[in-house]
């Protein structure tokens, strides 16, 4: 993938270094305290591959998921060819080596156009998806919990005919079958989770990822993922890429 927006690893490690949440850690090294970061680190990077994403080689771990309904589904990293026509799951999670902030974000791609017996259940879930995430953004503030966001995402998607993790069957894989998200800093997946379990208020400076997602057994899922800085006022979003099913380029 080659793209002129920018990942936004450098809004990343400030959120985490320099509004670091109350529920972690103080961050340091060599007893001196993580807040002013070296000018190179404040760089731009850019999407410029799937395995090295930024000029000074912030690098996503060897199993970055690639993936299609041919392939399964939740954290398959992919394999074998892919399909056209087809969601193609693309989700990557550099580690800022400077600070040792992790980032987490995904976007759903296809090759050509939809094929023509799945086009309007491939636009349906890309609708429905992206406006789950939106309104999950818009949620975000100090004091709502995980579980609130994720309710919330759960509503929309059964008021569309989906089932959720609250509703679904036992061995049921269509919908969304998955929590809304988790927390990211120098762990890819840590507090505070965003799904059954998450009990605990946001706090001010908690950076999330949230990644509601559609799957349907015929054609795939699609997922869009951002990760979110929790503000006093707030959240403040941290990624920017398009959303657009076609490959930018």
């Amino acid at each position: 993938l080659e793209a002129g927006e920018d990942l936004g690893l450098e809004a990343v490690a400030l959120a985490h270094l320099d509004r670091a949440p109350a529920r972690a850690p103080a961050l340091g090294h060599e007893d001196r305290p993580l807040l002013a970061l070296p000018e190179e680190v404040r760089g731009r990077y850019d999407v410029s591959s799937l395995l090295q994403v930024s000029h000074t080689g912030s690098a996503c771990p060897p199993d970055v998921i690639v993936a299609s309904v041919w392939q399964g589904s939740g954290h398959e990293p992919g394999s074998g060819p892919l399909p056209a026509g087809l969601p193609i799951h693309i989700d990557i999670w550099p580690r800022h080596e400077a600070s040792a902030c992790w980032a987490d974000m995904a976007r759903t791609f296809m090759v050509g156009d939809p094929t023509p017996q799945h086009a309007d259940l491939i636009a349906e879930q890309a609708q429905l998806v992206r406006s789950a995430l939106t309104q999950a953004q818009a949620a975000v503030r100090p004091g709502v919990t995980g579980r609130e966001l994720f309710d919330a995402a759960c509503d929309s998607f059964e008021a569309a005919g989906y089932p959720t993790q609250r509703t679904a069957q036992p061995d049921e894989e269509d919908g969304f079958q998955y929590s809304l998200g988790h927390g990211v800093g120098l762990e890819v997946h840590e507090a505070p989770p965003l799904g059954l379990a998450g009990h605990d208020p946001l706090v001010v400076g908690d950076v999330l990822a949230i990644e509601p997602g559609l799957w349907d057994r015929r054609v795939g899922g699609v997922t869009f993922e951002d990760l979110v800085l929790v503000t006093e006022t707030g959240g403040e979003l941290l990624t920017r890429f398009p959303y657009d099913l076609t490959p930018p380029g």
